[in-house]
């Protein structure tokens, strides 16, 4: 969680002017949202919800893999997203996994 919370501009080939503070990982429910179940491997649609995700329609090197939310669950787990269907799962946070940050958007 603390490497997300710490991405910046210039960092991870990003040019958006964020700083430090702006970027987060998704909750569990927030992932449950955008995964799409009738897609597998991944569990994505494309940008218009049309059809499934292909590379660089809205995201880039996306992998079928697990991603961790920020949403705790017992002890040390936590939950994450299957990307090859859109499970979600709870493992101890000793495990590693992918992470996806998102960006909230400052009104």
């Amino acid at each position: 969680m603390q490497s997300a919370v710490n991405l910046a501009d210039g960092q991870c080939e990003l040019n958006d002017g964020s700083k430090s503070g702006d970027w987060r990982l998704p909750t569990k429910n927030e992932w449950e949202t955008m995964v799409d179940k009738k897609y597998n491997w991944p569990a994505l649609s494309n940008a218009a919800g049309t059809d499934k995700w292909k590379e660089r329609d809205i995201f880039s090197d996306v992998r079928s893999y697990s991603y961790w939310s920020s949403t705790p669950y017992i002890m040390d787990d936590a939950w994450y997203v299957t990307l090859n269907y859109g499970n979600m799962n709870n493992v101890g946070k000793i495990h590693t996994r992918y992470v996806w940050p998102v960006r909230d958007i400052k009104k």
